[in-house]
């Protein structure tokens, strides 16, 4: 598995194609952290496809529906410069709304070689399933679900959460310990570094901030 890519030349995309190599495209973080632009339309025109990933959540966000839109956005973009620079010159290529929700599921789970396992609804595939409220408002109007989930949806969104069959979110909570116990490591874990660093701050330590 490669990571980002943005400065390999075409050839060597040529050459993960060839060997059966996967890329990793992180466009959120990609673009924020100055690595350059996404390689992700070079290298499927390369015969890779890319599965979408998040990189550095301290600098990008985590959720991969800003992911998503971020990878629309910057090649959308492109499409725009180049028809605005010279209006008889074959724009380059763009992914469709459904390929990019693609990258996210389906081409991400073949990125980790668990393609027969997670991904995608079908049998003999883990029940993993994220479900999303269609009536919000950012969504009531959506017709194309692969729109909907690339352009429109949000985290907010997400009303439910299965891991392996079992609720981990419901009515758009978490279930069960799992965000407490999530705060208390966030916690315990700020306190440990800011001890060793010397920068304890326990005034905000109290205010649990």
């Amino acid at each position: 598995i490669f990571v980002h890519g943005n400065q390999l030349p075409d050839e060597e995309l040529r050459l993960i194609a060839r060997s059966g190599g996967h890329l990793a495209v992180a466009p959120l973080t990609e673009m924020l952290c100055g690595y350059g632009t996404p390689a992700y339309a070079r290298a499927r025109k390369l015969g890779i496809r890319p599965g979408l990933a998040v990189d550095i959540v301290t600098s990008a966000g985590g959720d991969l529906f800003s992911v998503m839109r971020a990878l629309l956005a910057v090649h959308r973009g492109q499409l725009a410069d180049r028809a605005y620079r010279d209006a008889t010159e074959l724009a380059p290529w763009s992914p469709t709304a459904a390929e990019v929700v693609a990258a996210a599921t389906t081409d991400g789970a073949a990125l980790i070689g668990e393609g027969d396992t997670v991904g995608s609804l079908r049998p003999g595939s883990w029940a993993d399933l994220i479900l999303l409220r269609c009536d919000d408002l950012n969504l009531a109007g959506v017709s194309d679900p692969h729109a909907a989930l690339a352009v429109h949806a949000h985290a907010g969104n997400v009303d439910t959460v299965l891991v392996a069959g079992q609720v981990r979110k419901r009515g758009g909570r978490l279930v069960g310990s799992a965000a407490a116990d999530a705060s208390r490591l966030l916690r315990a874990s700020r306190r440990r570094l800011e001890a060793a660093g010397g920068t304890l701050d326990r005034q905000a330590d109290a205010d649990g901030i």
